[in-house]
């Protein structure tokens, strides 16, 4: 049995309820962001490293601190065979670019990159000891 309803309900809106936060607080969580922010350099982070057709080639993880000595450090792992990672043995900048190498098996691998045309992207020439190629460094 189903029940008619004669009038339509009428829910009292409570005062504040739903309403944005207090400007303070959107603030004080404004201020926290940005303060943990600076602590990082802008190459913090998960980078791409692909080849001239956009082939992944790699994968990095750096980490940047923000600190005066601003010293790189990083992770390596190659995209087409994900059980080859490591630990990068260089990652430091030169000027406006950046040098990062590692050892993927017996292989030295070089990377010398300079910042590219668009913002964020670096461009720049992979060499591992039999090939060299035009590679690029972007976010993923």
């Amino acid at each position: 049995m189903r029940l008619a309803i004669a009038a339509p309900a009428v829910l009292a809106v409570l005062a504040g309820a739903g309403a944005a936060a207090p400007a303070p607080y959107d603030a004080s969580v404004a201020a926290s962001a940005a303060a943990e922010q600076s602590l990082f350099g802008p190459l913090d982070g998960g980078w791409r490293l692909a080849g001239p057709r956009g082939v992944g080639l790699y994968r990095f993880e750096l980490a940047d601190p923000a600190a005066e000595a601003r010293q790189l450090q990083g992770a390596w792992r190659a995209e087409a065979a994900p059980g080859r990672s490591g630990v990068l043995e260089t990652a430091r900048r030169r000027g406006d670019g950046l040098i990062l190498a590692f050892r993927d098996g017996d292989r030295l691998v070089r990377v010398r990159l300079r910042p590219g045309p668009q913002a964020g992207a670096w461009r720049g020439v992979l060499d591992d000891g039999s090939r060299r190629a035009v590679v690029a460094m972007r976010r993923p």
